[in-house]
């Protein structure tokens, strides 16, 4: 499956802001999710508990996106950025 730019675009910037005030780097918005893009996810789920994915997708819907918590399109976006490369 491939992630439209816009929408990595959206994780990428959400991400940042999740990640203000912490270790994380802030990542680079360029539309293309790369190994930094996917690292960063797996740092942020890893450190989120149970929580980590609705916080994101709060953060994704806040920053303009209509994307929906229990969407079947946002499950298929997320399980395919978990699949290591």
């Amino acid at each position: 499956m491939e992630i439209t730019e816009d929408l990595s675009r959206l994780l990428q910037r959400s991400l940042n802001a999740l990640g203000r005030g912490t270790a994380n780097p802030l990542l680079r918005v360029d539309g293309r999710p790369g190994r930094k893009t996917k690292a960063a996810l797996f740092r942020f789920l890893a450190a989120g508990g149970c929580g980590g994915e609705a916080k994101l997708l709060r953060a994704m819907r806040a920053l303009g996106s209509s994307v929906r918590h229990n969407s079947p399109r946002t499950e298929r976006v997320l399980c395919n950025l978990r699949r290591p490369e």
